[in-house]
């Protein structure tokens, strides 16, 4: 046996956690990150398809004032936010998927 100072195994457990599926869970938990990057950029898309129609449609009300500037304008900001969160999220994806899993 192994000993440190001839008193404690030196490797007394083996990661079983890491180990349960017969081999490395990194490639396992490669495939679940992907997974999910997936399911957020779906969420994150049709969330901001429909943030583009609801503003098209704000743009489109009989609506005026500074109010009514004030809304279309931030209605406008958040559509442009919402569209760079987007192409992140696309990217991310792009880029987990070429980690090898």
């Amino acid at each position: 046996m192994n000993l440190i100072n001839n008193q404690y195994p030196a490797f007394p457990a083996t990661p079983q956690g890491l180990l349960s599926d017969g081999g490395c869970g990194c490639h396992r938990a490669v495939r679940e990150g992907q997974s999910l990057l997936a399911s957020l950029n779906t969420s994150t898309t049709a969330a901001t398809s429909s943030l583009a129609g609801t503003t098209a449609h704000a743009r489109a009300l009989d609506w005026q004032g500074n109010a009514a500037m004030l809304f279309r304008q931030r209605m406008g900001e958040l559509l442009s936010r919402a569209t760079a969160l987007c192409d992140e999220c696309r990217a991310t994806e792009r880029m987990a998927r070429g980690a090898g899993a």
